[in-house]
This record gives structure tokens, sequence and C-alpha cells, in this order.
């Protein structure tokens, strides 16, 4: 895929010494307000607002085969959470796939693994409504990490393959397969989204 070479004085990370250019999709604020694959969330100076009913940003990768390694990374700032739901930061997990949410007081991070036919999950108690953070999830094929503003706070050990899936990965929302080719939204998120990377590699503890 193409590589999307962000902003070298971004905040939450620097390119020389995270070698970030593996990402097989890297964008900050500036790269995403390009896009015109914005539905709905409105652009801001530094970030993209989504408003947890209808709006998402479509990242692609659909059918994408991760085999057994996967990176995804997301700077972000929730404003309200929807308690009684999933809230959607970034990927698709629909018996596929696998991404980043928050539910019910944790953030979670997640793959299916096609051998253990299940989701295998990584969490971590969240309620922050006012402080932006950046979340990164790894699978190496043995073990799943969840890194909180490059803090290393959880992991789960499962041996296997990721599933890939028909579905897109999506900023804002999960996407629900339709049946015809398509998808509709599920589990949208209230969250402003600054930066994001997804990779089909495994990053080290020492590049997050």
């Amino acid at each position: 895929g193409t590589v999307y070479k962000a902003d070298l004085n971004s905040e939450w990370y620097k390119y020389e010494d995270k070698k970030w250019a593996n990402a097989i999709v890297l964008k900050d604020s500036v790269d995403i307000i390009g896009e015109d694959n914005i539905s709905g969330a409105i652009i801001n100076n530094n970030d993209i607002y989504f408003d947890g009913v209808d709006d998402y940003l479509y990242v692609g990768l659909e059918r994408k085969n991760f085999v057994s390694n996967i990176s995804i990374s997301v700077n972000f700032k929730f404003n309200t959470f929807n308690t009684s739901d999933v809230n959607g930061v970034i990927g698709n997990w629909e018996q596929s796939g696998g991404g980043i949410y928050y539910s019910k007081g944790k953030l979670i991070g997640c793959v299916y693994i096609v051998e253990l036919e299940t989701y295998v999950n990584t969490s971590v108690s969240f309620n922050d409504l006012l402080n932006y953070h950046v979340v990164t999830m790894t699978y190496d094929g043995s073990v799943l990490k969840l890194f909180l503003d490059g803090n290393l706070v959880d992991t789960e050990e499962a041996v296997g393959t990721i599933k890939s899936t028909a579905a897109p990965f999506l900023l804002g929302a999960n996407p629900n397969q339709d049946g015809n080719g398509g998808f509709y939204l599920i589990e949208e998120a209230n969250v402003n989204i600054r930066e994001y990377a997804i990779y089909n590699t495994t990053l080290s503890d020492s590049e997050i």
C-alpha cells in the first residue's frame, strides 16, 4: 500500500526514531483533511470530529491479509461515551478483523484469531473526556499487546493468524457487512481524531 509520511513535528512520535514509514497507512490531520473519504465528520484545524451518530472516515484495506502481524495506532480524544454500546475508534470487528474501541469503562484492542474462532482482547480502564491519548495495539502471531500513551498496559497470549474481512477499516464507527458487498454503520463514537496508522508489521515495544 501507499505510505503516507506524517508531520515529523507531531507530538506523539518522531519519524526518525519510530520507523513509522513502515506503515501501510499513516496520516496526520493535514493528510486527513485532503481526503475525499470523509462522511459527515467535521474538519477542524488539528483533528477530525465524529458526532457518534453517522460520521465516519473510510480507510479501506478490505480483504487485507495481515497473516499474523498487525499494529494499529490512533491519537484521539473522546467527547462523550455511549455507555450502553461499543464506541468504535478505528478498525472493523464483525467475526473478523480487529481494532480499537471503548466499552463500559475500558479501552479495548482486539483481533479475530482464525484458529481460535473468536476475538482475543486486551483492555485498560479508561474514562477520560478531557485529554488526547495515543493508543496502540500490536499482534505478532503469539501475543496481543495494548499500549496507552507509550506504556504497555495489557497483554494476552494467543497463537494464530488474523482473519481477513471484506469490510473496510473505518475511523469513528464499526462497519457491519450488509450482505450485498457494502456496509452500514454500528457502534459509532463521539470522538476527535488527530492521527492514525495501520501496519502489516508488529512494532516493538521500543518503537511505540
